[in-house]
């Protein structure tokens, strides 16, 4: 049997399949993050700037393992499609940067 909570091939999908397949919603970048991103003409952040959030994350207690526990996100990776901290439209979701 099969128990959706959204469109199986949707980033809000979650649910499982006969009992053996477990998955859960997109947990980090989702969708609406990645468009405005681009919409604003892909603005990345500085070196300099990145450094500062990512000592900013490194103190919060949602920080671990080089993610943030409360978004998802992953605080270092080489292009902004994989670390929301480069992208200059995405902010924190508790307002620390």
């Amino acid at each position: 049997m099969v128990k959706l909570n959204a469109p199986l091939m949707s980033l809000d999908a979650s649910g499982t399949v006969a009992n053996s397949i477990t998955f859960a919603k997109w947990k980090g970048r989702n969708y609406a993050a990645v468009v405005r991103w681009i919409e604003a003409g892909r603005p990345v952040r500085s070196d300099r700037e990145i450094e500062q959030i990512i000592r900013i994350c490194e103190r919060c207690v949602h920080y671990m393992n080089n993610h943030c526990r409360l978004c998802g996100c992953r605080l270092r990776g080489s292009s902004a499609l994989f670390s929301k901290i480069r992208m200059a439209t995405e902010h924190c979701p508790i307002g620390k940067w």
